[in-house]
């Protein structure tokens, strides 16, 4: 800086402001008369509440802002003059600190957001006037029970990370529209609601292992997505899918999901519907007509995929291990080509007639692996699909195969 603070010699100004300007290892040392802006990081380590009286005077940090490792801080008190943190604003591992009582004055932050491994930590104020982070972190504090810290947070121009938060039962970015990075809700087992509900574009979109979480109602607004996973959420029963823009839709192991509705306007480029035990149904989805690939797997009560009756032309189409599905008889109506492998086998209610009229009306580009539908037992000797890499025998090094070869040493066991 052009200023070079000589405390108790010579006051100088931050910023073109009235605020004193000092070094941030100076706050521990003296009193001050008016507003102060510190130079460099503000480390906040081994003190207790009564140590922070200084902080009702800091109005700008010239770096970032640390809060760790305080055995004995209870509460972080406001900071009501703080307008600015140049850095990251951080507060982590602080094993009894309950209340966080927040920053009501901040409205710039250069750096992230973190707030992580607080065990104790059951009341978090952060920033009303805040509109835009560099990245959200807010883990691993396993006493929080509610957030609505963020009010006024428009854009995260790099990740969120909200994750193992065991008590948390209510999410809320109400004013969110944007996340440049990736977007991960994780291991939230308590999380009931969450609402991010204009929320339009993020890159990868991850809803998984929240175990209580009821609903996706709270992303109603999302319009575009590289890639969305929703996994592993054990009470979720419905998904109601409108984003347009998403790359690949991956809808795996939700223990109690009974439907996919997707409207008219979702145009994925790959779906992925694997190991959702109840889900009865899949429909919308009329606008799909490409796809670079399509799996179903592994859905035991699904018994037809007749919503995507308007696909003409897919990539890689594998349809496997789904107990209950049956067709329709006349499935796939308009598709003409595969430009990858096909793969129906497993579904022992399925017809293999309906297979066999479906294949000899499609052209297909890659290999064709069909057997062990209804009536069938499939089992080839020697396998027909040597050194592809794909195990085709019941187990290989890498879990569980297609099952169709009695032996496939040069996949299976490589």
């Amino acid at each position: 800086m052009a200023n070079i603070c000589f405390f108790a010699l010579l006051l100088s100004v931050c910023d073109g402001g009235t605020a004193t300007c000092i070094q941030a290892d100076e706050v521990w040392n003296a009193s001050f008369d008016g507003p102060i802006c510190i130079e460099g990081d503000l480390v906040v380590t081994g003190r207790r509440s009564e140590d922070l009286s200084f902080i009702e005077q800091v109005e700008a940090i010239e770096g970032s802002l640390w809060v760790h490792d305080n055995p004995d801080l209870t509460v972080l008190p406001r900071w009501p003059s703080l307008v600015r943190i140049d850095g990251a604003l951080s507060i982590s591992e602080n094993p009894v600190l309950a209340v966080v009582q927040g920053f009501p004055a901040l409205q710039e932050l250069g750096g992230e957001l973190y707030v992580a491994e607080n065990p104790a930590l059951l009341e978090l104020a952060l920033a009303t006037k805040l509109p835009a982070v560099g990245s959200l972190f807010l883990a691993i504090n396993s006493s929080l029970v509610e957030f609505h810290g963020l009010p006024a947070l428009t854009q995260v121009k790099g990740d969120i990370r909200i994750a193992f938060n065991q008590s948390l039962a209510t999410m809320s970015l109400p004013a969110l529209v944007s996340v440049g990075g990736d977007f991960f809700l994780t291991a939230n087992s308590a999380l009931q609601t969450a609402d991010f509900s204009r929320l339009r574009s993020t890159q990868r979109w991850t809803i998984e292992d929240n175990a209580a979480l009821t609903s996706l109602s709270g992303f109603g607004a999302l319009e575009r997505i590289t890639v969305a996973v929703v996994e592993n959420n054990d009470a979720l029963t419905q998904i109601s899918w409108t984003a347009a823009d998403v790359s690949r839709l991956f809808i795996a192991s939700n223990a109690e999901l009974a439907g996919v509705f997707a409207s008219s306007s979702a145009l994925p480029d790959h779906i992925f519907i694997e190991h959702n035990p109840e889900l009865l149904a899949l429909s919308g989805f009329s606008g799909v007509e490409v796809l670079e690939a399509l799996r179903v797997d592994g859905n035991d009560k699904l018994a037809e995929i007749s919503a995507l009756g308007g696909l003409t032309r897919v990539g890689m189409l594998q349809v496997t291990r789904n107990s209950a599905l049956v067709g329709p008889v006349e499935w796939f109506p308009r598709l003409e080509e595969t430009t990858g492998d096909v793969w129906i086998f497993g579904n022992p209610g399925l017809d293999p007639a309906a297979v066999e009229n479906l294949l000899a009306r499609i052209s297909v580009a890659g290999t064709t692996r069909v057997g062990d539908n209804s009536g069938e037992d499939t089992v080839f000797e020697p396998c027909p699909w040597p050194e592809d890499g794909i195990c085709d025998a019941a187990l290989g090094i890498r879990g569980r195969g297609t099952e169709l070869c009695l032996t496939d040493p040069e996949d299976c066991n490589a």
